[in-house]
């Protein structure tokens, strides 16, 4: 039992130095370090357990060194990622004269995620194409790229999207359903997307868009939440800079497609957003941001609208 304990705080240990998955750091350590074996508790384990917080550093260091000096063999490894999603938002703030409100998600098998990656560095690379893809920005000789970017999320068998539209989100009652908080409503909305994607025994890297300073906080309840609804999935997640990733830049032009299509009339839209509108619309062969079926795979959208208080 003793060397169980040793191997819990070790791992938790060694996995801060060499990786940034902090949910699985957390719950390994807790889970391995501050539990008995089968019902009952051992005087040795008792003693441990009181003084979880006090030993658990000295505890871990041991281990390493022992590791280190070979009288170790056999240390758990985390199980390997099977997917990785990456989320973006458009018109998220409560205030922002926009009533129509997207979050998205990009789910992505992770061995396909550097192939990806690499194809769309080849198209920035052959359309010379160095900014940041944002749908707030995007630059009217550059609409070929746009295309060929959405071109390589349709033919990828390895990418699938969804997305919950929230209509006339000034009718949204926080005081009465979320707590007074605009921010709590949006990770239900992350919630509500994220589900569904999460399969039995699977193995999930979720990557949000940094939102603010609470961001973090918010993230770790999120996790704890959907680890409640989805048991028996493994999930970590991370904010990150929508700069450091090329899959959140292409969630991004998705739902900025989605939000777009709802807040502008075909006619009010500027030429190079609607081109890109209706190639979608096109290759999809339906209106954006219409429902889709909850089957549908790769382009599922669902969406929401709230009662107008009585």
């Amino acid at each position: 039992m003793y060397l169980k304990l040793l191997l819990g705080a070790g791992l938790r240990l060694a996995v801060v130095g060499q990786s940034k998955v902090g949910t699985w750091v957390k719950t390994v350590s807790a889970r391995t370090l501050c539990r008995g074996s089968g019902g009952g508790k051992s005087q040795s384990t008792q003693i441990i357990t009181d003084n979880c917080a006090r030993k658990e550093a000295l505890l871990g260091t041991k281990m390493i060194d022992e590791w280190h000096a070979g009288k170790v063999s056999h240390v758990r490894k985390p199980k390997p990622v099977d997917f990785k999603i990456y989320c973006d938002e458009s018109c998220h703030l409560e205030h922002d004269g926009n009533d129509a409100m997207v979050f998205g998600a990009l789910c992505c098998d992770a061995p396909a995620v550097e192939p990806i990656v690499r194809a769309i560095k080849e198209l920035r690379n052959r359309f010379v194409y160095h900014n940041e893809i944002k749908w707030s920005k995007l630059i009217a000789k550059q609409l070929p790229f746009y295309l060929e970017l959405i071109d390589l999320f349709l033919g990828s068998g390895g990418l699938r999207f969804k997305a919950t539209v929230v209509k006339n989100k000034s009718l949204l009652d926080h005081t009465q359903y979320n707590g007074g908080s605009h921010g709590t409503f949006y990770y239900k909305m992350a919630f509500y997307t994220l589900r569904d994607f999460l399969d039995k025994e699977k193995v999930y890297r979720i990557h949000l868009d940094y939102m603010d300073t609470q961001g973090n906080q918010r993230t770790q309840k999120l996790i704890e939440i959907l680890g409640a609804a989805k048991p028996s999935v493994t999930i970590s997640a991370q904010t990150i800079r929508s700069h450091e990733s090329q899959l959140i830049q292409l969630c991004d032009l998705l739902i900025g497609a989605m939000s777009y299509s709802k807040r502008f009339d075909a006619q009010k839209r500027s030429a190079t957003k609607a081109r890109i509108i209706d190639h979608l619309e096109n290759k999809l062969g339906r209106v954006l941001p219409d429902s889709t079926p909850p089957w549908e795979d790769k382009f599922n959208i669902f969406v929401f609208s709230p009662r107008k208080a009585a």
